[in-house]
């Protein structure tokens, strides 16, 4: 939402009394009825302590810095006061949304297109240079016959991730907290059995688990904890076995890279990519992405409708009709590279 050209001077944000947090609606705040009814069908009840404090000021013009855990509702803070002037002046280019990842960004469109869903809000997502999920399906493809372990920092991230592959072919299945005990058992399970050629996981899996057979571990998402790294490489090459370890840099995660560098005493080499081949997989992993997208967001209904079990979806082979719909399948590696 674009700043206002005159500004006061900072004021603190006035605390909700004792009590008020619960007597609250978000029509209390100001938000116009449609976007209320919106609310209510997400299964937002009442607005929680950051949009209590946020919105009002924000429905002023007024410029907010927020802080507050993960989960508290920060998203819909800014997201109703920016719908709500969008329909108060009707705009067809309105509001423009910085994010530090890919995966908040996509985050946060899914969650403005659920809010405007009932007034035709539209949204468009822009991700910097070359993806990492293109480089991800390169080196699949490169290291093609091995057994993975691609490890991820959220569990959500380690959803699309998963979906993603198996919408391009690849025999992949994800391992997270927000599963059951029963599936976490079955996912790992079907990978032990090579089944799956493929484990997504977050740090559940870094520790603790006597998998023989991994041939190569991906830091899809490198670890904030140097000691992490060091056991999620502990994944491969155990008993005597060689193995590879492949860690993604971006330009955010330098420091900590160089973190894991100083803990291990070695700097660690590149790993050998030829962009030209890369840029061919872009239009291909595009799709897929999309599809995955597609499938985390109908889970999620599904979800808020039945009230079933977050990780239901571990290893269903209901995507099976949108995988196909990706041209060609399985990508093959290219015979004389």
């Amino acid at each position: 939402m674009a700043a206002p050209e005159e500004h006061d001077s900072p004021t603190e944000a006035p605390q909700p009394a004792v009590g008020e947090e619960e007597t609250k609606t978000f029509k209390d705040l100001g938000v116009t009825d449609v976007l209320c009814e919106a609310c209510d069908q997400l299964g937002w009840t009442k607005p929680t302590k950051i949009q209590i404090e946020a919105i009002p000021l924000a429905l002023q013009g007024r410029d907010i810095i927020g802080l507050a855990e993960t989960g508290s509702g920060k998203t819909g803070a800014f997201a109703l006061p920016i719908l709500n002037a969008l329909l108060e002046t009707p705009q067809r280019l309105f509001a423009l949304v910085l994010t530090p990842t890919r995966e908040l960004a996509f985050q946060i469109s899914e969650q403005f297109e659920a809010l405007g869903s009932s007034i035709g809000v539209q949204s468009a997502v822009i991700v910097g240079g070359i993806d990492s999920d293109t480089y991800l399906v390169y080196i699949l493809n490169e290291l093609a016959g091995n057994s993975f372990m691609i490890f991820c920092s959220t569990c959500n991230n380690t959803q699309r991730t998963a979906l993603l592959l198996r919408n391009l072919g690849f025999t992949a299945i994800p391992l997270h907290g927000q599963m059951s005990q029963s599936k976490r058992l079955g996912s790992l399970n079907k990978f032990k059995a090579k089944a799956r050629s493929i484990l997504l996981a977050t740090d559940v899996a870094s520790r603790g688990l006597d998998i023989p057979h991994v041939d190569v571990v991906v830091n899809f998402d490198i670890p904030t904890h140097s000691k992490d790294y060091i056991h999620r490489v502990g994944r491969t090459a155990r008993a005597g076995r060689s193995g590879k370890a492949i860690t993604f840099v971006t330009q955010y995660d330098v420091e900590l890279f160089q973190r894991i560098e100083h803990l291990i005493g070695k700097k660690l080499p590149v790993f050998p990519t030829e962009d030209d081949e890369v840029m061919m997989l872009t239009e291909r992993v595009t799709e897929a992405q999309r599809f995955a997208r597609m499938e985390l967001r109908e889970h999620g209904e599904k979800k808020k409708r039945t009230r079933e079990d977050a990780g239901d979806n571990d290893d269903t082979e209901g995507a099976i009709g949108v995988r196909n719909k990706v041209a060609g399948g399985k990508m093959k590696k290219r015979k004389g590279h």
